[in-house]
């Protein structure tokens, strides 16, 4: 109240509170303030963290294997070791063994192949770390499976080895794709060499069969190569020797004989298949157009003079088989007159107004006087005029040859048939004699006489057995009719018998269409549609 009632009572306050203030300390007892020491922090002990795996991705070919290294982020430095958590789908875990302490190398196998026109595809593992820290939370390993680019497998050398010229040859060649997707491209050779198919493609180990194919025109040694356009490296040698499908021995015959010259050929089929060989050869050889070569046969040509051709021969026979041919010389010198041969009048010479009657109707013999002393052989047609009388020198008639048959006759133009043997009573020379076959050809002349000719037939083969003698020959043409004789010939080449002429007929081929079935097939239909019509005629009137 003081204060406040004075002027100075402020001032006075304020000096007595200061003056209390100083005089506090110097009554107060002396002491030393020590301040308290800081008390010491506990330090905390940090938990271990568990090691922490690195994730990893990797790309594996279609049913490969590969290795995947397995690490962990950080160094923990201590032995490690690592868990499988999941296995993988498309594939196995063959192996997970240790490379450190921190680094593991796991094995995996793709076993699922790829689905067709697929691609790749996707698989996964779960793995965990594990130390003296702990776990690890599962840490992926990302598979990523692809196809494997594909891949030309097998253009391997093709040998064809020994072939026959003229004819087509063949060899098999596999080629495969030995990686994956798609294999595409084309296959180019050289001619003569074929190829087919010539373009391929092949999906993931898919094979295909290449036909290489050869059709040689000489007897020459070939040399080629297969060539791929997806792969120009990868290539195939090709090699064959051709040689000549047939031969033809003696390479020079020698006609002997001296009423008809004749020599024999042979002609061998060097191969597995039919052959038909052209002949190209003098008309007085009297030889056929073509033979026809059964596979790994050997066929006998008779090459004959007439009787009546007297005359020098050099001549040369040529076998052709498309372009490959062989020749074979013939030689006769000129034949010596016989002095008791009776000289024969000279064939009347063919002029272009012959016209030649393959099926003329057979004439009539005249009615002869004499009869012969043996019965005209059994099994030849009716209707065939006999063969001209004939006898040996002494002036003795000879018998016919008895019991022709026709054994059979095939569409291939094979033939066949026999007869008896003529018995040695009859004829002294029996055991020693030939035999050739003849066939009929008729013509008109340009006066309109009818002509007869007999020719012989080459290549007969000639077989005794039992009694009864066998001949059989080929080459002729389907459907075809005609009349032969088979005629015994002795060592001299006189002939001493002959049969009566007798025909044949070789086979042909049904005719599905003629137009007697077609005529009859048009009228059935007429009729069964008039039929019809009526019969639905009467159901409506009712």
């Amino acid at each position: 109240m003081f204060a406040s009632r004075s002027r100075f009572g402020y001032r006075l306050c304020a000096l007595w509170s200061a003056c209390l203030l100083l005089a506090a300390p110097l009554c107060a007892p002396a002491s030393i303030n020590i301040p308290p020491l800081p008390k010491e922090k506990k330090e905390k002990k940090e938990t271990p963290l568990p090691p922490h795996p690195v994730p990893v991705t990797v790309q594996v070919l279609n049913g490969g294997t590969v290795q995947i290294t397995l690490r962990l982020y950080g160094k923990q430095e201590q032995t490690t070791r690592f868990l499988i958590r999941k296995e993988p789908a498309l594939g196995k875990i063959i192996s997970l063994q240790p490379a450190g302490e921190e680094v593991w190398v796991l094995t995996y196998q793709h076993t699922t192949p790829l689905q067709p026109g697929e691609l790749r595809a996707k698989d996964r593992i779960l793995f965990a770390a594990q130390n003296t820290n702990g776990t690890s939370s599962p840490a992926e390993i990302l598979l990523d499976i692809v196809d494997a680019p594909p891949r030309l497998d097998g253009p391997a050398p093709v040998e064809f080895g020994e072939i026959p010229a003229g004819l087509p040859a063949t060899c098999a060649l596999t080629i495969a794709n030995a990686g994956g997707g798609i294999l595409e491209g084309t296959v180019s050779v050289e001619a003569p060499w074929t190829v087919t198919p010539a373009i391929y493609s092949l999906g993931r180990g898919e094979r295909l069969v290449l036909q290489v194919g050869l059709i040689p025109g000489e007897t020459v040694e070939y040399k080629g190569r297969l060539r791929f356009s997806t792969n120009q490296e990868a290539q195939a040698p090709l090699h064959a020797h051709a040689n000549a499908p047939f031969t033809a021995k003696p390479a020079a015959l020698e006609l002997e004989g001296t009423a008809a010259r004749s020599g024999t050929l042979s002609l061998s089929n060097r191969t597995a298949a039919d052959l038909r060989v052209r002949i190209t050869a003098s008309k007085r050889l009297r030889l056929p157009e073509q033979i026809h070569l059964a596979p790994r046969a050997t066929v006998s040509l008779e090459a004959a003079l007439p009787p009546d051709d007297p005359a020098r021969i050099d001549e040369t026979i040529r076998f052709s088989l498309g372009a490959i041919t062989q020749t074979v010389t013939v030689h006769a010198p000129a034949a010596a007159p016989s002095p008791t041969a009776t000289p024969l009048p000279p064939p009347p010479a063919a002029t272009p107004a012959a016209t030649p009657v393959a099926s003329a109707p057979p004439v009539a013999p005249p009615p002869s006087t004499e009869r012969s002393p043996s019965a005209p052989p059994s099994g030849a047609l009716p209707g065939l005029p006999a063969p001209e009388p004939f006898s040996p020198p002494d002036g003795k008639l000879l018998p016919f040859l008895q019991g022709v048959t026709v054994v059979r006759t095939t569409r291939q133009g094979a033939v066949e048939f026999a007869w008896n043997a003529p018995a040695a009573a009859d004829l002294p020379a029996a055991g020693s004699l030939r035999y050739q076959v003849e066939i009929r050809r008729i013509s008109l002349d340009t006066a309109g006489n009818m002509e007869q000719r007999w020719i012989p037939v080459p290549g007969v083969r000639f077989t005794e057995n039992a009694g009864r003698v066998n001949a059989a020959f080929e080459g002729v043409p389907e459907g075809v009719q005609d009349t032969a004789r088979a005629v015994a010939l002795a060592p001299d080449g006189q002939r001493c018998a002959q049969s009566l002429p007798f025909g044949f007929a070789i086979p042909s081929r049904p005719r599905l269409y003629t137009p007697r079935r077609a005529l009859l097939a048009v009228f059935t239909l007429v009729l069964a549609a008039a039929l019809a019509a009526r019969w639905a005629q009467k159901k409506r009137g009712r």
